[in-house]
């Protein structure tokens, strides 16, 4: 839903550092499968490759700036965003954040780079 933003973000200020962790792509099943596929490629692109895959990744995880993090059960998509109950939390406590970035940290270190196929 958001992928356009995020392209639009890194082509506006092209210094801030995007990382993404996502699914693998044998993991996207159902009638947008085609389209999310691209899209992978799409965002891959635009953040110069800082997007990996993770089999066992389930965590919905935004930090910004590493003062704000965003931790959700909602994926970003108009389903979960609008249509369904999720809840999460948006915080900029120092511990929280910290740990947030560790674990993301972590997570990085244990992913695949987005292979082409």
């Amino acid at each position: 839903m958001y992928y356009e933003d995020i392209i639009n973000i890194k082509l506006q200020n092209p210094n801030v550092n995007i990382r993404i962790i996502t699914r693998p792509r044998k993991d996207i099943k159902g009638a947008r499968e085609r389209i999310a596929k691209n899209v992978l490629d799409l965002l891959n692109i635009s953040i110069a490759g800082n997007l990996r895959t993770q089999e066992l990744i389930h965590s919905r995880l935004m930090i910004i700036d590493d003062k704000w993090i965003l931790v959700s059960s909602a994926d970003l998509t108009r389903e979960s965003l609008v249509d369904e109950f999720n809840a999460g939390i948006f915080t900029h406590d120092e511990e929280t954040v910290k740990r947030c970035i560790d674990y993301f940290d972590n997570i990085w270190e244990e992913s695949d780079k987005l292979s082409q196929s």
